[in-house]
């Protein structure tokens, strides 16, 4: 559950809990309270309003006129109300009313009116006001309320620390503490909120910089190695010419061609470690536009069908994409993917004649494109390591056939920045296949449905 849900709903709990607590308390303590205090002021009461209904029985032999006397003095001395009925009529015979007005009121209580021959002469009903003027029911439920809320609290203290707190600054530990050449264990969680994904993107960011800082040693012993072959070739024959003084020109211009091509050779790989940084820098400003991805794909196997024609090879191509399909792309950094495929599998197939197959078809929510060839193909343990820099499956191959290593790991970066994905696998033929996807545009996929 992430945490733009959990937190208002943990929130509402606690305001849920708080409510229902206090609700209890109220309920089965304060009103409790407030009753039996109620009842007990209403016991001390009863004597007091029996005497004066005995007190207008008697006063009932002198007239009517005693009795409202009575009745108003009683009722203002203790601000209460009086009401005298007749005993079969029901009829109101007199009242007086002195309650003050607010608060609460115990309700009517009704006492018989017996004159001095025990005769029923009248129906007496008092009222008054419930005098709660014990304010520890209020004290207590304030600290009630406050107890609760203190609680509240410190448990959401807790539940945060665990939810964010801790895992932030567990996190924040790892980031002072990351060092490229002792990389640690990766975070592991199993958390599915926002900081489960925080903790799995900080472990995949851990895997690029080490993989980035693996890569750059790694660019440097290779740059270093394919330049000290040709080097010490070049300083061989020199020092060859200069211990030789009385060398024939013949064998002086042989030597001399020799220091030549590995110079020319020098140049080629310093050229293509360019053309590498170059697209590198490319990469990170390239623009991309909306493309119908069906002629583009269509140009690309004219072009390669006569290229390979004249080099020998074959080319056998099937396209299942429709022709609407559009897809956001840099046609120039994709031709460079195929460019880079063709030219590996045609540098490293070891065949007179090749033959090299290619197709496109559209899979779930993107293109995709497979390139087989028949030739020698490359083991399973070192196909996922094929688009590495530098990586070439065997070190003598490279010497002979030339090559950085560099052009799949170019071709993997630029599909990556277009959003799709490129591996390796054994062809059926034998021989090595790379397959990539480019994703198609949103609206594309709209209207194929």
């Amino acid at each position: 559950m992430k945490l733009k849900v959990k937190i208002p709903l943990i929130f509402l709990s606690m305001s849920l809990t708080i409510f229902l607590l206090l609700f209890l308390f109220v309920h089965l303590v304060v009103i409790d309270g407030v009753m039996e205090r109620a009842n007990k002021q209403m016991g001390e009461l009863e004597p007091q309003e029996r005497a004066i209904a005995a007190d207008i029985g008697s006063l009932s032999a002198k007239g009517e006129e005693d009795i409202a006397r009575f009745m108003e003095a009683k009722a203002s001395e203790h601000q209460i109300a009086l009401a005298l009925y007749e005993p079969q009529s029901q009829q109101v015979v007199y009242k007086a009313n002195h309650l003050q007005e607010g608060g609460r009121y115990m309700g009517p209580r009704t006492y018989p009116v017996w004159n001095n021959e025990e005769k029923l002469v009248g129906v007496l009903t008092v009222n008054r006001k419930l005098m709660m003027d014990d304010p520890r029911a209020i004290a207590v439920t304030m600290m009630v309320l406050v107890f609760i809320l203190v609680i509240d609290f410190i448990m959401l203290t807790f539940v945060f620390h665990g939810m964010i707190t801790y895992p932030l600054t567990r996190l924040n530990r790892r980031l002072d503490h990351f060092n490229l050449r002792h990389h640690r264990e990766p975070l592991v969680t199993t958390r599915c909120d926002e900081i489960g994904s925080l903790y799995r993107q900080f472990s995949k960011m851990e895997e690029r910089l080490v993989r980035s800082h693996r890569e750059q040693v790694d660019m440097i012993a290779a740059i270093a190695h394919d330049l000290k072959t040709p080097l010490t070739t070049i300083n061989g024959f020199i020092e060859l010419i200069l211990a030789h003084p009385d060398m024939t020109d013949e064998k002086k211009e042989e030597y001399i061609r020799l220091i030549g091509r590995k110079s020319y050779a020098i140049t080629d790989l310093v050229d293509e470690f360019s053309a590498y940084a170059k697209d590198e820098a490319t990469l990170q400003q390239m623009s991309m536009k909306s493309s119908l991805f069906h002629p583009f794909f269509s140009a690309l196997i004219r072009e390669y069908e006569v290229e390979l024609s004249g080099l020998g090879h074959e080319l056998i191509w099937e396209c299942q994409l429709p022709e609407q399909v559009r897809v956001q792309m840099n046609e120039a950094m994709l031709q460079r993917v195929f460019a880079n495929i063709f030219s590996n599998a045609v540098r490293y197939g070891q065949r007179e004649h090749l033959t090299i197959f290619i197709s496109g078809c559209v899979e779930k929510n993107g293109i995709r494109i497979r390139i087989e060839d028949d030739g020698v193909g490359v083991p399973e343990n070192d196909q996922s390591q094929l688009f590495q820099m530098f990586f070439t499956v065997d070190q003598s191959r490279q010497r002979e056939t030339g090559g950085t290593g560099l052009g799949l790991a170019s071709s993997r970066a630029i599909v990556e920045q277009h959003g799709g994905q490129i591996r390796a696998y054994t062809a059926s033929g034998g021989g090595l296949g790379i397959t990539f996807t480019l994703p198609i545009e949103k609206k594309e996929i709209h209207e194929d449905k």
